[in-house]
């Protein structure tokens, strides 16, 4: 027994001995975007985006030594202790020029951390490294929607092979209550295996957007890194910190989640955000796609437009100032046309009629935040997950190309509704004013119009719309109208809820207007408010200047000489022109 102590006091003092002369193992730490095949964000003049940089964490007591092959800079970096670093650890970042050999790839990068003498600790690599344009697609079931479930998937992703100069990061889903700086996820080269599972929209974007670089940059191969981060069936304030709504006096909890809710505002920010933008000292990219809005939509019985407005608005806000750039190119996807409701007037109270103040909310918030383009898509849709995501892909790539890369032939802002007008104070008749910069306006078929059976409610069984189309057809209005539960203005109370309203429209290409004239349906008419004739009397309404069958799907949309249509659109108050 005395021999057993004896050797065991031994080895313990000979791992001791162990321990004193080569100390602790590193904590060297890289976040998991800087790993093979990443896309690290170029600084150029013609494009708004900061320098590209490379962090994670370490000892306080150590340094960190960057160094690359193919004439990649050789950086150094301290660490700072931070709240979210572990004991005797910190975080550390550092900017990353261009070589300046002009190169921008690939490079093999070794990152190593030095103790007090400059001996080595530890040390990581990741290869195939390019500078190139990296842009981060969040939302929720409509971002996520993959490659193979759309419908022209399967020509994407056989021509995923000609495109590898995208690389692809999709974001392990995680969630926290509080900020994290870790990140899980690996980099791909596009390729038939790593396309169909990737977002559809943020992937044909990212491959229109290639296609016009390689137009403008004929000589030069310009890489595209793409970062998905969404999760579906996700609300707005899930991907903001939890003061942001409470700016817009909300709660950050759902309403049936109680006392004991798991989730709360910013969940998703602090786990699939937050350790991208590390408060200016993170993962620099050129631009931002949003595609979100659906679970909002029936939120506290609809969420409103006005505090939709403010908490998207005040999320586009906080990630600029979290990433440090204040005029970062953001875009934002408008809720599609269609996807719920029945041939009753009466189910356009469920669903259908909070989507469009959702699209009113995210137009409100295109013209009251700077740099932010909305892809107007109500033309499309059809169903919740639609499967047609080209058009709208289109669309993100010339707001894309306008907002990032200043390109004036983009065309990315389709005809925008103006002011409405009419003749004298009881006029039924309204003009509504547009602003078209690309062509006159005209109609177009929506995506969905013969895919729908049609209803049979009066006056607005609408057919396609074709080269020969009328000009007048059957529309629907959307605005705020008067309720009856209460003396007052008008015998009512005015209320922005969404009402529908079918219209004849007469459209003059020629001076950009369009004459609507309601169509009412018999007094009491379920789901319908009373006073009709006081719904183009109000003081402002909006609109969404497309037609659509009685089940709610889009026939016709009006649209300029590029096919992009007239979304969700505000007035101000309707103006009295005597003609």
């Amino acid at each position: 027994m005395r021999r057993s102590w004896s050797l065991s006091a031994a080895l313990s003092s000979y791992l001791l001995l162990v321990l004193y002369c080569t100390g602790p193992s590193s904590a060297l730490y890289l976040n998991g975007l800087f790993s093979d095949n990443a896309i690290l964000q170029i600084e150029r003049e013609e494009i708004t985006a900061p320098q590209a940089r490379i962090y994670g964490s370490t000892f306080l007591n150590e340094t960190v030594k960057i160094t690359g092959t193919n004439g990649f800079p050789s950086l150094q970096a301290k660490p700072v202790a931070t709240p979210d670093s572990a004991p005797d650890e910190g975080q550390w970042s550092v900017t990353v020029p261009a070589p300046t050999n002009g190169k921008t790839g690939p490079f093999d990068i070794t990152v190593t951390s030095l103790d007090a003498t400059g001996k080595a600790t530890n040390s990581s690599e990741f290869g195939n490294v390019f500078f190139g344009d990296v842009i981060v697609c969040s939302g929720q079931s409509n971002m996520e929607l993959s490659v193979r479930a759309t419908d022209n998937g399967t020509e994407e992703i056989a021509a995923a092979s000609q495109y590898e100069s995208i690389h692809l990061f999709n974001v392990v889903h995680n969630e926290s209550n509080s900020s994290i700086t870790t990140i899980a996820g690996t980099w791909n080269v596009s390729s038939n295996a790593s396309v169909p599972n990737f977002s559809a929209v943020c992937y044909i974007t990212g491959r229109m957007l290639t296609d016009w670089l390689r137009v403008i940059y004929p000589d030069t191969v310009m890489h595209v890194g793409l970062i998905e981060s969404n999760i579906g069936g996700t609300t707005v304030h899930f991907w903001a910190p939890p003061d942001v709504g409470l700016a817009c006096n909300k709660t950050g909890m759902l309403p049936w989640q109680g006392e004991c809710a798991q989730h709360v505002a910013g969940w998703l920010w602090n786990a699939m955000i937050n350790p991208m933008s590390m408060s200016g000292q993170g993962y620099a990219i050129m631009a931002a796609m949003y595609y979100q809005g659906e679970a909002d939509s029936g939120e506290n019985d609809h969420m409103s437009t006005a505090a939709y407005t403010c908490e998207l608005a005040n999320m586009i806000r906080f990630w600029r100032k979290e990433w440090n750039q204040p005029a970062m190119p953001f875009v934002n996807v408008q809720l599609p046309g269609g996807g719920y409701g029945g041939c009753s007037p009466g189910n356009y109270d469920d669903g259908l009629t909070s989507w469009v103040g959702i699209r009113a909310a995210q137009q409100r918030t295109s013209r009251l935040v700077p740099h932010t383009g909305m892809v107007v898509s109500v033309d499309q849709g059809g169903a919740l997950h639609y499967p047609h995501k080209s058009e709208v892909a289109h669309r993100a790539s010339l707001w894309i190309r306008q907002l990032a890369y200043a390109d004036s032939k983009a065309n990315a802002q389709g005809p925008t509704f103006l002011y409405a007008t009419k003749a004298t104070p009881d006029a039924m008749e309204v003009k509504l004013h547009f602003h078209v910069t690309n062509g006159p306006l005209k109609l177009a078929s929506a995506w969905t119009c013969e895919k729908v059976k049609p209803c049979t409610w009066p006056a607005v069984n609408v057919t396609c719309c074709d080269g020969n189309a009328p000009s007048i057809v059957s529309v629907r209005l959307h605005g705020i109208y008067y309720h009856t539960d209460r003396p007052g203005h008008h015998g009512g109370n005015i209320s922005e809820t969404w009402s529908w309203v079918p219209a004849t429209i007469d459209l003059d290409a020629a001076s950009s207007t369009a004459t609507a004239k309601p169509m009412l349906p018999p007094v009491g008419t379920k789901g319908w408010p009373v006073y009709y004739s006081t719904y183009l009397g109000t003081e402002a309404f909006s609109i969404e200047a497309v037609v659509v069958n009685a089940n709610g799907r889009p026939g016709c949309a009006i649209v300029d000489a590029s096919g992009i249509p007239v979304g969700t659109y505000e007035s101000t108050p309707v103006l009295v022109v005597p003609e």
